[in-house]
């Protein structure tokens, strides 16, 4: 049960636009990972076999979870992992326009060609991140490469991350 519930955590903080989803999901997500895992120790005490039916169990919750997890607007968890995976391996063909949200603030291609022109976007002064306007609870402004990463939204951050370290 910890596992799924410490990936409940990392995904609100990666994931956080689920609008009242997340109110119904996370304790659907915990009462039918229960059941499954009472299910599985049943089965378990009177089969044999602990380690495989622990491993499959635990792949099962925590794909549950991932899967059960709502996502307002945006696509699922799993289609946006993907998408953020694509945007990464197509590092070298991510061109300036790619800089150009059009509205579209979360597409992964934003964070990479963000990453692969850092040196470039202050040079016009102060940059706008996600295009967006500052407003009373959230300043967008970058004034600083330094800033970029602590301004990043959600998984954002960990595209980011892997970026500095591997690019």
């Amino acid at each position: 049960m910890l596992p799924s519930i410490l990936l409940q955590l990392v995904l609100i903080n990666l994931f956080p636009y689920t609008g009242l989803g997340r109110i119904v999901s996370v304790p659907v997500t915990v009462f039918i990972n229960t059941l499954l895992i009472i299910t599985c120790i049943i089965f378990a005490k009177k089969h044999g076999k602990k380690v495989l039916i622990i491993a499959i169990t635990l792949f099962i919750t925590l794909t549950l979870t991932v899967g059960l997890y709502p996502q307002e607007s945006s696509p699922p968890i799993y289609v946006q992992t993907m998408q953020a995976v694509k945007a990464i391996q197509n590092f070298d063909y991510i061109t300036r326009e790619d800089l150009k949200t059009n509205g579209n603030s979360e597409n992964p291609k934003y964070i990479v060609a963000l990453y692969k022109f850092k040196d470039e976007i202050l040079s016009e002064g102060v940059h706008q991140l996600y295009q967006r306007e500052n407003v009373y609870f959230y300043n967008y402004s970058i004034t600083a490469l330094s800033e970029i990463p602590s301004k990043l939204i959600g998984y954002h951050k960990v595209m980011w991350w892997y970026l500095n370290l591997f690019k």
